[in-house]
């Protein structure tokens, strides 16, 4: 198994997969750009780097990641939040001396544009929503009162849902954001139907991991709260066609409505790691073989409980207890907390100095600690 150069610990799914590397035999060595991650204070990882912000100063962070490549002789290169187009935008920097695990660079920015990613689908014939991409608000104007029942419109690089709009028929909403050529807004037919979610591992086309989930205990932030593996083949059998005919290697993950009479629609690609990853579990490491080996069959969820992290289950599952009702709502909160591994002990219990950096960000910059937990990795396009 291979030394493995991981970014973007300060996820919990980041600490579920380096656990889960570790167990698996891989030599796991994490770079994160503030000083105190949810990975970082695993013991599944041997050591642990401070890099330049990916955003802020791209071209530095790519030079300091081949430094560690030398330095830890480092066979892979894992991103697994959005500092991960940061990476593939210095594949030119790091291809000859690394194996950087993710899609070019111009394929990234198909699969993670929200508008370009169901053209691309809708021309290797697979079944997708429809989807048109303005950057003219006169434009976006006319598409929403040409259309009356009420589109979703989104802008094309976005995260954790904030600026979604479903159900838009004023087209005045226009008047209150940026559409521009920098700036490009998406409008989307709106879907009924159950919204699933999925995450693949795929190496040359080929799936070597995949899990399908629901979206259940939705957050504020669109993000599901508490995970658990359903079956879904229609699914299944999208993505490896999608696989095997972009011939891609990477993480691809998808959110889907299931239309009752059309089927699974997926509205929007993330090319990275998501809380797919789960459903895995970190104790028998098999994920490892996904990511690093050739596997006949794709691997497919091994915790059979539901798994969340407890305190966001508590802090932000407002909503749904209500909904549930106490007594169902407690049945549910019966999970596996991600973050507690018995033999790991130290990130559940220090976890809140992993968002101590998030929560002073948020205060210097006026914004909120949702969204300065991106504020130095995320990607919105050239």
């Amino acid at each position: 198994m291979p030394r493995v150069l991981v970014t973007g610990g300060r996820a919990p799914a980041t600490l579920e997969l380096v656990r889960s590397l570790h167990a698996g035999g891989c030599e796991v060595i994490s770079a994160e750009s503030v000083p105190f991650t949810l990975a970082s204070l695993s013991r599944a990882v041997e050591r642990d780097h401070r890099v330049p912000r990916p955003r802020q100063e791209p071209e530095a962070f790519v030079w300091h990641l081949l430094d560690l490549v030398r330095r830890d002789a480092i066979d892979v290169v894992l991103g697994t939040c959005e500092e991960i187009f940061h990476i593939v935008r210095g594949r030119d920097v790091l291809d000859p001396h690394v194996e950087v695990f993710a899609p070019g660079a111009e394929a990234m920015a198909r699969l993670h544009h929200k508008g370009r990613f169901p053209e691309w689908a809708a021309s290797l014939g697979l079944p997708v929503p429809e989807t048109h991409v303005l950057t003219d608000p006169d434009a976006l104007r006319d598409r929403i009162r040409s259309d009356g029942s009420g589109l979703v419109a989104k802008p094309a690089f976005s995260r954790f849902a904030t600026h979604v709009r479903v159900g838009v028929t004023d087209p005045g909403f226009v008047d209150t954001v940026e559409v521009s050529e920098a700036v490009p807004w998406v409008v989307q037919e709106r879907l009924d139907g159950m919204r699933l979610c999925s995450w693949s591992v795929v190496r040359d086309g080929r799936v070597q991991a995949h899990a399908v989930y629901p979206m259940s205990w939705s957050a504020k932030t669109g993000a599901a709260l508490r995970w658990v593996s359903v079956d879904e083949p229609r699914i299944d059998a999208w993505v490896a066609d999608f696989a095997r005919r972009t011939g891609l290697t990477g993480q691809l993950a998808f959110d889907w409505f299931v239309d009752p009479e059309r089927g699974p629609l997926p509205i929007e690609c993330n090319p990275r790691l998501t809380s797919g990853v789960h459903l895995f579990g970190a104790r028998n490491g098999a994920l490892a073989e996904a990511f690093f080996g050739e596997r006949d069959t794709p691997l497919r969820p091994g915790e059979a409980r539901p798994s969340a992290v407890f305190f966001a289950l508590v802090l932000y599952g407002g909503p749904e207890r209500r909904e549930l009702g106490l007594q169902r709502a407690l049945a549910d909160m019966r999970v596996r907390d991600v973050l507690w591994q018995a033999n790991d002990p130290v990130p559940f219990v220090l976890n809140w100095l992993a968002y101590v950096v998030f929560v002073a960000w948020a205060l210097r910059l006026g914004i909120s600690p949702m969204a300065a937990s991106t504020w130095d990795i995320e990607w919105n396009g050239e």
